[in-house]
């Protein structure tokens, strides 16, 4: 948004000033230009304003990707400005060089954030795209351990990464196709959000795979081990919390299903 309102102001102003040099070169030279100054000179300083006008409808219908230019050309009209002021220029250049030198400072400025917002951005992108597994080993039965997790009244029951928590409410549709969503809020009221999605591959007693609303794809394996079921769960990370902190939290649920089916036997 700063860019873009940066560059139409920019353009703005070089429109002008391409418009001043065409059609009043003498008071657009702001001193630089004499009373008397010959046809060739003025028919030059026409001419000089159409890149001005060029310059104008790149900021205007680009408005991005030419930050760098815009330094660059700002802070040269500002240094020539400074260098009229030493020769005699009339007063008026300062406030031209001061205009000019903003124009660059305010480019500088807003580049860094534009760079700052890309690299914020493609590491958002790398954590979306990175998959986590978390796993725990429950000392129950396939029988047990399936239950427990497809059915809406033992999810409300488990379903919460700390104590201050709870699920409120729970649906499940086990089939392929079919829907599941959970409630989670504070115990205290303060925020709650809803968790939901549709299975994609249900393997009773083995596997499930299901696609969130946000179109994040979790794999639940369930798999037999001794006296016991090791459960894995591989999801795809998401760009609002760090993929440490998004593994601590899916570890803390995993454990308390585990202590709470060994809790009923």
């Amino acid at each position: 948004m700063e860019l873009l309102i940066l560059l139409s102001i920019a353009a703005i102003y070089m429109a002008l000033v391409g418009l001043g040099f065409i059609f009043a070169p003498q008071a657009i030279g702001i001193g630089a230009v004499p009373t008397d100054a010959s046809a060739a000179l003025m028919a030059y300083l026409r001419l000089f304003g159409s890149p001005f006008l060029g310059i104008a409808v790149l900021n205007w219908t680009a408005r991005h990707a030419i930050i760098l230019g815009n330094i660059v050309g700002f802070g040269a009209i500002a240094a020539l400005d400074v260098w009229g002021l030493f020769s005699g220029a009339r007063p008026l250049t300062k406030v031209f060089a001061i205009v000019h030198l903003l124009f660059a400072v305010a480019f500088i400025w807003v580049g860094r954030m534009s760079m700052s917002a890309k690299t914020s951005s493609a590491a958002q992108v790398e954590v979306e795209y990175m998959k986590i597994t978390v796993e725990t080993t429950v000392a129950a039965s396939i029988e047990e351990v399936w239950r427990a997790w497809t059915t809406p009244d033992d999810i409300k029951q488990w379903c919460a990464a700390s104590d201050d928590w709870h699920t409120t409410s729970a649906t499940v549709d086990l089939r392929v196709g079919g829907t599941f969503s959970s409630r989670m809020e504070a115990k205290d009221g303060s925020m709650g959000f809803d968790i939901a999605g549709t299975y994609t591959k249900v393997v009773p007693q083995e596997l499930l795979e299901y696609t969130m609303t946000d179109d994040r794809v979790v794999v639940v394996e369930f798999i037999r081990e001794g006296g016991g079921v090791k459960i894995r769960e591989t999801f795809d990370a998401e760009g609002t919390y760090t993929p440490e902190q998004q593994r601590q939290g899916w570890q803390a649920i995993l454990d308390r299903f585990a202590r709470y089916v060994e809790a009923r036997r």
